[in-house]
């Protein structure tokens, strides 16, 4: 695996949750380093902006956007690099693995020198939008030059789903990815007519799906507009699909 800054720890994990960040959570990983330190790309890809502010938000500073390669042909996988001091590259270009993209520093919002790795199913921010850039760079998206993979959460081997874990604020959750790829199936009115990356992570774009699909089916006792998935919708959004649902609530 390739870190955007090499032999520096991660400093702030992806999902740490805080009032500090407008979606409620750290939605990337962070290395501090000096000042002027080099940053290089995770991966492989084309940069996209170069620039500061980018399309993410002036919050992240002076930053790089690289549409990552995906080899399986699949969409998305934006990386987007923030907080630069520097940048060396420009849009257009084609970056390799572990090549010299810019340099650390503190623009945008920060409280000192480091550098802000995210990863995007959108090129921009979105609140929620953002999947976690360590599953990724565990999945060796980097060392053997291999691409991340088609889906940022890995596909469950239980067969459970269990409503305790169906709310708003789970992450990484198995039951969360059988949630989305559900949702995925049904076809819902704006604004849940979008199709959830499986990011396993009940965050607001899974919350909107969930609640335009309460307004639109009802659901009896199942309480309205909530941002948690109750027994009777469940039980529809799961219809026929061999997964047993578990009302641990």
């Amino acid at each position: 695996m390739v870190y955007p800054v090499t032999g520096k720890p991660i400093t702030t994990a992806y999902g740490v949750k805080g009032s500090m960040w407008s979606c409620g959570y750290h939605d990337g990983i962070d290395q501090a380093a000096p000042t002027g330190t080099p940053i290089v790309a995770m991966w492989g890809g084309t940069v996209v902006e170069a620039a500061y502010p980018t399309s993410f938000g002036s919050a992240f500073g002076r930053a790089v956007v690289i549409d990552h390669d995906r080899l399986d042909g699949s969409p998305g996988g934006w990386g987007l690099y923030a907080h630069m001091n520097e940048i060396v590259v420009s849009v257009g270009q084609r970056v390799e693995v572990g090549q010299k993209i810019g340099e650390v520093g503190t623009t945008g919002n920060t409280s000192g020198p480091h550098e802000h790795a995210g990863v995007y199913m959108e090129p921009r921010w979105t609140s929620g939008g953002g999947v976690n850039p360590q599953r990724w760079l565990d999945a060796g998206g980097g060392s053997g030059g291999t691409a991340p993979p088609s889906s940022e959460y890995p596909a469950p081997t239980s067969n459970e789903v269990r409503l305790s874990k169906l709310w708003q604020g789970q992450l990484d959750s198995d039951s969360v990815w059988y949630l989305q790829r559900a949702a995925n199936d049904h076809s819902l009115p704006y604004p849940g007519n979008v199709t959830l990356p499986l990011t396993g992570n009940f965050l607001d774009q899974t919350a909107t799906v969930i609640k335009t699909c309460q307004q639109v089916h009802g659901f009896g006792d199942d309480p309205m507009g909530s941002v948690s998935v109750g027994p009777q919708q469940a039980a529809h959004l799961f219809a026929g699909s061999g997964l047993t649902v578990v009302d641990d609530v």
